[in-house]
């Protein structure tokens, strides 16, 4: 297995879980831009609207073996982040990146989670608009 294919993986894995755990959760978006560091925006409409992107540092452990950054937002501030209004952290880019997407079919589940899918993916994301 190659490098890249294990950082896919373990983003998998923590989107699975972390949509499995949090009801909130409507879509995870990862940047892969960053190498071998994992860097996550959640959008959670249970989450507290902060204005700003503040991500949370994890350590490497045994289930997800790379540094990662995960960033929970509101879905207004999703919105805000696409339209400019609130930026990235510095060195984040939405250029390159996988959205992960609830699904709210539990009939459809069948073996899995009653909450989850395997991740819907859209390939990138409209930019945002530029600040002038």
């Amino acid at each position: 297995m190659t490098e890249n294919h294990n950082l896919e993986k373990a983003v998998e894995y923590l989107a699975q879980n972390n949509f499995e755990v949090e009801d909130g959760l409507e879509r995870i978006i990862w940047l892969r831009g960053a190498g071998d560091v994992i860097r996550l925006i959640e959008v959670n409409r249970n989450g507290f609207p902060t204005g700003r992107i503040e991500a949370f540092y994890f350590a490497p452990s045994e289930d997800v073996p790379f540094e990662t950054y995960l960033a929970d937002i509101t879905p207004k501030e999703w919105q805000q982040i696409l339209s400019g209004e609130i930026p990235l952290p510095e060195g984040w880019s939405l250029e390159d990146n996988r959205e992960f997407l609830r699904l709210e079919s539990p009939e459809n589940c069948q073996s899995r989670s009653a909450k989850f899918l395997p991740p819907i993916y859209k390939e990138g994301l409209n930019k945002p608009a530029s600040r002038t």
